[in-house]
């Protein structure tokens, strides 16, 4: 977008957005809001960002929503050999190794939004910082 539709966006209005993105769409709203508010950037401003930085938020946001897919994968990998494990085990002794599956099962999702919140925290500082270098300009 050019510099005539570029607006620079109030920061209250764009935090209760991303709010509003990320509960409705997740964490592709959240990818969506930050290129809603790299398109309202002016281009001065968009420019100015170095390329680096530029590519440092790109690939976090990237890694983490690739980290969050993984736990997801592996928590439905080790929930199904939970439930394998305890086909094959004495009855006094399944629900504790039931237990034991489903716990580390628990603990790669754990691992999978802890990615996520790394990621949304990076975009949505990548997004003040964006709105606070337009409106200073």
């Amino acid at each position: 977008m050019g510099d005539a539709k570029a607006q620079c966006v109030s920061l209250p209005w764009a935090l209760a957005l991303a709010a509003v993105a990320m509960l409705l769409l997740g964490y592709l709203g959240l990818i969506l809001w930050l290129w809603w508010i790299w398109s309202r950037t002016p281009a001065a401003v968009r420019e100015s960002v170095p390329r680096p930085r530029k590519a440092a938020v790109v690939w976090t946001i990237a890694a983490a929503g690739l980290a969050w897919l993984a736990g997801v994968a592996l928590t439905v990998v080790q929930l199904i050999r939970a439930f394998d494990s305890v086909a094959s085990v004495d009855a006094s002794l399944r629900a504790q190794q039931l237990a034991r599956g489903i716990s580390d099962a628990m603990n790669w999702t754990a691992f999978g939004f802890c990615a996520l919140a790394v990621g949304g925290i990076a975009a949505i500082v990548a997004g003040v910082r964006l709105i606070r270098a337009a409106s200073s300009s």
